[in-house]
């Protein structure tokens, strides 16, 4: 067992609880020290502080760990330089070679102020609170390793997410390139610049002389109703809910590129037999139609066969020889799509969209077979993505585990550990 033992914060670091400043001595672009009243100005790791305070009343130093004190109680951050602090924050002081243990240890043990904070009518923690925190600790040499080992992941964990997002970044701008300049028959872009003799003018700009301009019904299937809303309030109401049996899609579950699935209401075989129309297949695409979610649209995959809707979704369906549903829905996530969306959702007396104007949606479509290369391309990148993804859950169910296990002294600190399968 590592030699951990739980001590009151007040015994091993310095409490400063935060004090507003007068406001008149707190601007923008005045002179002074960095100031944060709260935790809205938060980081993932240091502040970034808006104002400057010219009469400061409680000052954090270099270093030390600012713990929120107000709803939401208990968000860490660490100052970088000298900042002054108001009411919503304390600062937390210790030793230079004890800062990077703490950090987690306080971060572990912080959630305890806010189960505190829940029993007072103002969401919020005094200074009695904070200094009576137990949180777990042991001598130098044991904190510095453990530090170090749960250092280790956060930069590996840093290191993933900054990867995702230049994945997604480049994704942006290969969908853009996909959706404007297309492929030819060799998998390679289109330039414009250089053989402009491969586009042609449309009512959307230029476009690769092999597409169309089109809509949805210029794609719809033949043997299913290429758009339409769910069952209207009459035929589907809150008696027709069940504890199990088909699945009913609300405007929650539809979030933006993919369906969730949590919270999804039933109802009776016999009332899904009833709705059959409104059922979907895997390939639509699923439209929220009403509210601040309007437009909002995700791709409906396999365990989506046979599932209903209801009336604030809004379902298109395609006829795959004319059009990949991968594709599709690209298209109507881009920058183009968006605008008409955008457009039309303000028209009514409220917010949202209707099939005739999902259906007047016009977007430059190419032949399917360039639509099936640029579906594989995007497929590619995806895998990539994902696969990075996995890795950051994985480091993050790493962390969780080692994190209880070395702060409650379950383990020994190991000489090292093997993260190389974990990062992928």
């Amino acid at each position: 067992m590592n030699s951990i033992k739980y001590e009151l914060l007040s015994r091993i670091a310095y409490v400063m609880m935060g004090q507003s400043p007068p406001s008149s001595s707190c601007s923008e672009n005045g002179n002074g020290f960095p100031f944060i009243q709260g935790n809205a100005e938060f980081g993932a790791r240091h502040p970034n502080p808006r104002l400057k305070c010219s009469l400061p009343t409680r000052i954090a130093e270099a270093g030390d760990l600012l713990l929120s004190v107000r709803a939401p109680v208990g968000e860490i951050n660490q100052a970088v330089t000298r900042t002054v602090i108001g009411r919503g924050l304390s600062a937390i002081r210790v030793d230079e070679q004890s800062r990077a243990f703490m950090w987690h240890a306080l971060k572990w043990a912080a959630p305890q102020l806010n189960r505190v904070a829940q029993g007072s009518t103002f969401v919020a923690v005094n200074r009695q609170d904070v200094e009576r925190l137990e949180l777990p600790w042991s001598d130098v040499f044991t904190c510095s390793r453990i530090a170090t080992m749960l250092n280790t992941i956060d930069a590996l964990i840093t290191h993933t997410e900054a990867v995702i997002a230049k994945l997604k970044q480049i994704r942006a701008g290969l969908l853009h390139d996909l959706l404007t300049r297309g492929l030819d028959e060799n998998g390679e872009l289109r330039d414009p610049v250089a053989h402009p003799e491969q586009f042609k003018d449309s009512s959307l700009g230029r476009i690769p002389k092999e597409w169309d301009i089109c809509g949805i019904l210029d794609i719809a299937p033949t043997d299913r109703q290429p758009i339409l809303t769910g069952p209207f309030g009459a035929q589907l109401s809150q008696r027709d809910f069940v504890r199990d049996g088909i699945p009913v899609l609300r405007i929650s579950n539809v979030q933006s590129g993919y369906i969730d699935w949590s919270g999804v209401q039933y109802v009776s075989t016999t009332k899904a037999i009833e709705l059959k129309r409104f059922s979907i297949n895997s390939g639509d695409l699923l439209f929220a139609r009403q509210g601040a979610t309007t437009g909002r649209n995700a791709l409906a995959d396999k365990r989506a066969d046979g599932v209903l809707i209801n009336y604030h979704i809004i379902r298109v369906a395609v006829d795959r020889n004319l059009c990949e549903p991968i594709f599709l829905h690209a298209l109507f996530n881009n920058e183009q799509a968006q605008r008409q969306i955008n457009r039309d959702k303000g028209r009514g007396t409220r917010e949202g969209i209707n099939t005739v104007q999902i259906s007047s949606l016009r977007f430059a479509l190419p032949p399917v077979k360039e639509q099936q290369r640029a579906v594989a391309v995007l497929a590619n990148h995806d895998a990539n993505e994902i696969q990075e993804v996995v890795a950051l859950a994985k480091l993050h169910q790493l962390k969780s585990g080692l994190i209880t296990d070395l702060l409650t002294g379950r383990v020994r600190v190991p000489e090292s550990i093997d993260l190389a399968e974990t990062n992928g």
